[in-house]
């Protein structure tokens, strides 16, 4: 009886937690919050740097940081999507940053990204 206690206890457990596509869907980029892990998919509006682009969506932009020991994986007026954690000390007057953890291509390749800084 202990054992199918268990059995009903763990069935509950897994079958009420979120499916990976609810945990892994994109957030507009215009509701990105300071501190939050993210998804983020938009077209790459510019290079900033060797190290940072900018993402555009219909919702507005985010400068996406990948880290000065990653080459530049993206070209401008390229569709893609990062998962990443927004800078955590945001002025609500300036454009967010997001620290990239990785960058799904396109085509579908997906790039992970170093952040060793």
């Amino acid at each position: 009886m202990k054992a199918m206690t268990i059995a009903l206890a763990a069935l509950l457990v897994f079958s009420s937690a979120p499916s990976f596509a609810e945990t892994t869907s994109n957030t507009p980029i215009a509701k990105v919050e300071p501190g939050a892990s993210v998804t983020v998919s938009g077209v790459v509006e510019r290079l900033l740097d060797s190290d940072e682009f900018r993402l555009k969506d219909e919702t507005g932009e985010i400068d996406v940081y990948i880290g000065w020991q990653n080459a530049m994986p993206v070209e401008v007026g390229e569709k893609v999507t990062v998962k990443g954690v927004a800078d955590d000390d945001m002025l609500p007057l300036m454009r967010p940053d997001l620290y990239a953890r990785s960058i799904q291509l396109e085509d579908g390749g997906t790039i992970k990204l170093s952040q060793d800084d």
